[in-house]
């Protein structure tokens, strides 16, 4: 079975982690102003991203790279069964070095996934049961969440607009309590540390003793890939109000430290981060097999 959607419902950084989260072997096509993308997945991972412009194919790619020997060109030239990612298979052969594989991944990434993350719409498909395109594969992988992320910075490098940014006052908790598993930046790891029900993104920066707008796109990034959710702005209102009101008779009535029912409060505002972008994603994808 084939799941089909639309880039207005789902973003592709949606679409990444919850393949990644699901575990999900196959190929997804986006349809794109350029034309059809389609990248393939084994185990949530990426493993290859073919573009319509032949000029980057993994093969065109390959015979570009600085220092290529004769007889690797020979090799991609000649027109050879494989049953294994043509980069393993040169790989074994002592024909490429692993920094050319990384570089040509990298340029696949680069070409044929992150220029999608600026999308705000078109159709999609994914089908599972569909065969390798092991003539476009280097043998090297990445998981869909650290794409996810690195699509996020790609977009906020080439788009110079803030409106997709939280607000200054806009409040972020943790969505788990998990580490996260991929690779963060500096910054990214700071915030996902120090963020808290207390503390505007204004706040937060002070803290952290950081741009405003950097924290801004942290958040963003963040949230994005489900690590941090948004508190709607009248429910922190009203708890911390709620919070002073009852301070006082809190110390009046018991020695109690206050900071039990704040820490109480974050933990519930922390369990009901559920969107409904994630359920209606994975029941798409329980329907591929």
């Amino acid at each position: 079975m084939a799941m089909l959607g639309d880039l207005s419902e789902f973003s592709i950084a949606d679409i990444f982690q919850m393949f990644e989260r699901a575990g999900k072997t196959g190929q997804l096509s986006v349809w794109a102003p350029t034309g059809i993308h389609r990248i393939s997945f084994y185990q949530g991972r990426v493993v290859a991203a073919i573009v319509p412009d032949e000029r980057y194919s993994l093969k065109n790619i390959l015979m570009n790279s600085p220092g290529l020997s004769k007889d690797a060109m020979g090799y991609l030239k000649a027109k050879t069964e494989i049953h294994e990612p043509i980069g393993r298979a040169m790989k074994k052969k002592s024909l490429l070095s692993a920094s050319t594989l990384a570089f040509a991944f990298r340029k696949q990434i680069q070409i044929g996934v992150l220029p999608l993350f600026h999308l705000q719409s078109g159709q999609f498909r994914f089908g599972a049961g569909i065969p390798f395109p092991y003539a476009e594969m280097t043998g090297m992988s990445k998981g869909g969440m650290d794409i996810a992320m690195e699509g996020l910075r790609y977009i906020e490098k080439t788009d110079n607009t803030n409106d997709a940014f939280p607000q200054p006052d806009s409040v972020f908790v943790r969505a788990t309590q998990e580490l996260p598993l991929l690779k963060l930046s500096p910054l990214e790891w700071s915030i996902w540390e120090k963020v808290s029900s207390d503390y505007t993104l204004i706040e937060l920066s002070q803290i952290l003793k950081a741009d405003l707008l950097e924290v801004r796109k942290g958040c963003y990034r963040l949230a994005e890939i489900g690590l941090l959710g948004e508190v709607l702005a009248s429910s922190s209102k009203n708890t911390k109000s709620a919070m002073g009101q009852s301070a006082q008779s809190d110390r009046e009535a018991s020695p109690v430290s206050s900071k039990a029912p704040i820490e109480k409060d974050s933990q519930s505002q922390e369990s009901s981060i559920n969107p409904n972008l994630i359920h209606r994603l994975t029941s798409l994808l329980r329907s591929v097999r």
